[in-house]
């Protein structure tokens, strides 16, 4: 009876109380639209959201899960739809962060919003995690620029500086170190971590002496392996310097710090057979290699232990060459033999 308005409204609002009632209102528009009924567009988007946000206010995210699907596929482009895409993105962080992802990067791509922030450190730790480092650091610089959060700002920076360091990027790298070494009330961890990035970068950039300044404040920080390795490095910048001395010194330096650490010692050790090798000095650097052969047990030592036994060979090589006169020498035989 399409003459009986009045009948018919009150029909309808008794038709809207069932399908809440069963717990189905898309069931209800979807009702309405069969019948050719027109619904204005923020009836339906206020309608539909309200379920989505209880959902969220309850913390109920099987529910959030299910409501935020329906608002997104029966509100195109809604009022709400980031807050969803939002909300989608923060359930599934702790149990499927592919989808979790997908939801951040939604967000992400629509800046300017209320959530903006909050999806780009999580988006970015997600990616960082998952190896896509480039994407992680274009995430995190948006984050270090738009962050209200001073604890993000932080996080930026420190991250970009491990994304840069991940990607190659020395140079950058070097920036975002000395940034992060810039931060007020930083722990020592990551000053440890901020001052290898730095010196190992420098050493890519061919800064050498820039590099051993750093890399000696690393070492003198820290008594980790961390310290070790920086020890190792200065030696190796010396060495390909041409500072003998001063590279032996620094790796009997690194055999005798305190705690040890076999594995650094152990490339410390070839680094000083390598170092008498270039010096000429062959029982010494022999004498180093096989006590790397003899004595080393731990990581990569059948790699270190090869790479001893090459160089001892390399030496024997050298030794066993059949020893050379100089041309001088061949020119007063010639003239002795020719009776001049």
């Amino acid at each position: 009876y399409p003459s009986a308005k009045v009948e018919n409204e009150s029909a309808i609002a008794q038709m809207k109380s069932v399908y809440t009632g069963r717990n189905d209102l898309p069931g209800y528009y979807d009702w309405l639209q069969r019948r050719g009924i027109n619904v204005a567009s923020s009836e339906l988007d206020s309608a539909l959201w309200e379920p989505v946000f209880i959902a969220w206010d309850k913390g109920d995210c099987e529910l959030i899960e299910k409501e935020s699907q329906t608002y997104i596929n029966k509100v195109p482009n809604g009022k709400h739809e980031i807050s969803a895409h939002f909300y989608l993105a923060t359930c599934y962080y702790t149990t499927d962060q592919t989808k979790s992802l997908e939801h951040y990067t939604y967000v992400i791509n629509k800046p300017n919003n209320k959530h903006y922030e909050e999806a780009l450190q999580y988006g970015s730790q997600i990616s960082y995690t998952n190896g896509d480092y480039e994407t992680a650091r274009a995430n995190y610089k948006k984050l270090e620029t738009v962050a209200a959060n001073t604890d993000n700002i932080n996080l930026a920076i420190k991250q970009q500086m491990w994304c840069n360091w991940k990607l190659n990027d020395f140079q950058n790298a070097i920036i975002y170190a000395d940034k992060v070494l810039d931060l007020s009330n930083l722990d020592d961890e990551t000053e440890v971590a901020a001052l290898r990035i730095k010196g190992l970068s420098l050493r890519e950039t061919r800064a050498y002496d820039e590099a051993i300044t750093v890399l000696r404040a690393c070492n003198k920080s820290t008594k980790t392996i961390k310290g070790a390795e920086a020890k190792y490095f200065v030696a190796e910048i010396l060495f390909e310097q041409g500072k003998n001395a001063d590279c032996e010194t620094e790796i009997m330096e690194l055999v005798n710090q305190k705690p040890s650490y076999d594995y650094w010692i152990a490339k410390g050790i070839l680094l000083l057979g390598e170092n008498f090798i270039v010096l000429e000095d062959y029982f010494n650097a022999r004498s180093s290699l096989q006590s790397v052969i003899d004595n080393y047990v731990g990581k990569d030592d059948v790699e270190i232990k090869q790479k001893a036994q090459d160089r001892i060979d390399y030496i024997e090589a050298l030794e066993n060459q059949p020893v050379q006169r100089s041309t001088e020498e061949d020119t007063e035989e010639l003239e002795l033999n020719n009776g001049n």
